[in-house]
């Protein structure tokens, strides 16, 4: 079994730029969701979209609707990030397979 996870992560925010910058993330990306913890990361921002793994995909449609959504945050995470020029956003995907990882991600800096 594999899966496929997206994340993006913040350099250091205050807590009122955390709660701001994750409601405008929403605002733009519905489907994200923030760490599970209360006090997980309280210095930064993280998301991410649902991982895309066989136990939570059951259907085709749910594996299109994965990939499409991975692909717009991805490909409008550049210039949302605009909206908050002097904060970094690491965009990190990992791609595992059977014990094997693959890393790839860029990084948002004063877009």
């Amino acid at each position: 079994m594999g899966f496929r996870l997206n994340v993006v992560c913040s350099s250091r925010v205050s807590e009122a730029q955390r709660g701001d910058i994750f409601d405008s993330a929403q605002s733009i990306w519905d489907f994200i969701r923030g760490p599970r913890g209360i006090g997980d990361f309280d210095d930064r921002v993280v998301f991410a979209p649902l991982e895309m793994t066989s136990y939570l995909l059951r259907t085709d449609e749910d594996v299109e609707t994965i990939i499409v959504q991975n692909d717009d945050l991805e490909a409008q995470l550049v210039d949302w990030s605009q909206q908050f020029p002097d904060i970094t956003f690491a965009y990190i995907e990992a791609d595992c397979f059977g014990g094997k990882c693959v890393y790839a991600g860029f990084c948002c800096i004063d877009a």
